[in-house]
């Protein structure tokens, strides 16, 4: 009987404890992937804390809320219109109007400019170039006039719309002069510098004035972006602020506008 030996063998050989052998290929794809996490946090999105909260414009608070504004009354609404001018608009309509001419017979003008058209031409004379812009909306362009009065420092705006054959002025005004003025659809917006009573009391007003079917007349700040005739804006010649008539014997910047 033959005993056949019984080969025995020891335990496995134990990795130490915590330690997991990983291939070198897997090795190299988690170093890969730490690095791409750290590219996309660092590029990526980031918490920035919590968002700010927003808060409502300010608007106007009333000092006196007992007290209303007033409103216009319908008689104020109604202006007596300008004068109009002694001279018959040609066939070619107001483009052939002789300006000089044309402000010189206008009885809405003041002397005062007057007198100083009578050196144009020529230096000093101070009358710009006509400009031509539909501002009535009735397909034919107005005449825009400025003349700067150089003893005075003033400047003379006027609008003149053809009336059949009579030449109608639409908006007569003057103030400091190098006022500014723009177009915005058939709106006439003109920006200048009111003079106050004291000393810094001066700084920019602009009004709008649009056709009422009679002549341009101030819009309401509160309705002047609302309603208006579409168009962008379109730069002209400088003209001034409307404001009351200037005495002939001061030189301090004024200007006129028809009686209501």
């Amino acid at each position: 009987m033959h005993t056949v030996p019984v080969r025995t063998t020891g335990p496995a050989p134990r990795t130490p404890r915590g330690r997991v052998r990983v291939p070198a290929v897997a090795a190299l794809l988690l170093a890969g992937a730490a690095a791409a996490a750290g590219c996309a946090a660092e590029g990526g999105a980031r918490d920035g804390g919590p968002a700010p909260s927003l808060s409502a414009p300010p608007s106007a608070s009333p000092l006196w809320p007992e007290h209303t504004p007033p409103t216009e009354d319908e008689r104020e609404r109604v202006t007596e219109p300008y004068a109009p001018v002694k001279a018959t608009v040609p066939a070619g309509g107001l483009r052939e109007m002789e300006v000089r001419d044309l402000i010189l017979r206008d009885p809405n003008v003041p002397g005062r400019f007057a007198a100083g058209l009578k050196r144009c031409p020529g230096q000093p004379c101070g009358l710009r170039e006509p400009v031509h812009r539909d501002l009535t909306g009735d397909g034919e362009d107005e005449l825009l006039v400025a003349l700067d009065e150089p003893d005075s420092g003033l400047t003379l705006i006027e609008v003149y719309r053809a009336d059949g054959r009579t030449v109608q002025p639409v908006l007569v005004s003057w103030g400091v002069s190098g006022m500014t003025s723009a177009v915005i659809g058939r709106d006439l917006v003109i920006t200048g510098l009111s003079v106050g009573a004291g000393p810094g009391t001066e700084g920019r007003v602009t009004t709008r004035y649009r056709w009422n079917g009679t002549q341009m007349r101030p819009v309401p700040p509160e309705t002047g972006q609302r309603g208006a005739p579409d168009g962008d804006i379109d730069s002209v010649v400088p003209v001034p602020e409307a404001s009351p008539a200037p005495p002939e014997t001061s030189p301090a910047p004024r200007g006129a506008s028809p009686a209501p």
